[in-house]
């Protein structure tokens, strides 16, 4: 008489059965149940503790590698292996948002603006499309990071445009203009000396000297007044710089706070859903038979 596994219809009790039956009781229940049920519902309810067990592993790995994976690139000041683990996540887990994200964070991190590929963009888009909950908070911080690259462009190409201009120019331009107003004044001081002691034409002369020493410093001049106006622009760009660049960092540190609480919250509603169903229960035994 060949005895196989199955599971009361009614109380969920573990029992074996004589399949060649059409109906028995339960010896838990006392109650009448068809044995060709009472096998199917003990494989649905094996098949759904299987599964359930599956992704339950499945989900402490992937846990444990973004935490790792966090900690080595916000902590550990170790991006290189972060980067490595956030590609692992990738690869093994395509649909999980924090190994896009991760490669994301990654690059910010290590490369500034310097996103010659569009990875940063790319990955952020990835993980705003497979974490839905998230995707609002995603694309702020997606239009942050934009706003913050083009001023980080644009602040440090007028940095390098200006030094190349200073040096252009003479950098020497204030020296030469004292330079050449002493020598004028000089000319016209032997100019005169000399008129004084009965030659006109030699001051003639030493005043023509000293005009054109004149000319050449106001010239020198200018190209000083120019200097320090560059000067005053490079050091606005700095700034303007080093203000984008702070206030991304604090954007970066508001952002990775906000995902990781969405983050928890979804996670803790998933564990609190995540209910195996107890098949002593009327209406999960009924929805089971469905």
């Amino acid at each position: 008489m060949p005895f196989v596994k199955a599971q009361c219809t009614n109380c969920g009790g573990l029992i074996e059965v004589d399949e060649t039956k059409e109906a028995a009781i339960c010896p838990f229940c006392s109650t009448p149940y068809a044995v060709e049920k009472a096998i199917n519902n003990f494989h649905i309810s094996n098949k759904y503790e299987i599964h359930n067990a599956q992704i339950m592993m499945q989900k402490d790995d992937v846990e444990t590698m973004a935490a790792d994976a966090d900690a080595l690139l916000y902590q550990l000041n170790k991006p290189q292996q972060a980067y490595e683990l956030y590609k692992k996540i990738t690869k093994l887990y395509p649909r999980d948002y924090r190994g896009w994200l991760g490669l994301a964070m990654y690059r910010i991190k290590t490369n500034n603006f310097d996103d010659e590929y569009g990875d940063i963009e790319v990955n952020l888009s990835r993980a705003k499309k497979l974490f839905p909950e998230g995707a609002e908070c995603i694309g702020e911080f997606l239009s942050q990071y934009q706003l913050a690259d083009t001023n980080y462009n644009k602040y440090s190409y007028r940095k390098s445009s200006i030094t190349e201009e200073i040096f252009s120019k003479n950098p020497n331009a204030n020296k030469n203009t004292i330079l050449f107003v002493v020598m004028a004044i000089i000319s016209l001081v032997i100019g005169i000396t000399l008129r004084i002691i009965g030659a006109p034409v030699v001051l003639l002369v030493f005043s023509l000297i000293g005009m054109i020493f004149l000319f050449i410093a106001s010239h020198f001049f200018a190209t000083s007044k120019k200097i320090d106006e560059l000067q005053k622009q490079y050091h606005e760009s700095d700034k303007n710089l080093s203000f984008t660049i702070s206030k991304f960092d604090k954007d970066l540190q508001d952002f990775t706070t906000k995902i990781k609480e969405i983050d928890s919250e979804k996670r803790l509603l998933e564990n609190t859903e995540f209910q195996p169903p107890r098949l002593n229960n009327l209406e999960k035994k009924e929805h089971y038979h469905e």
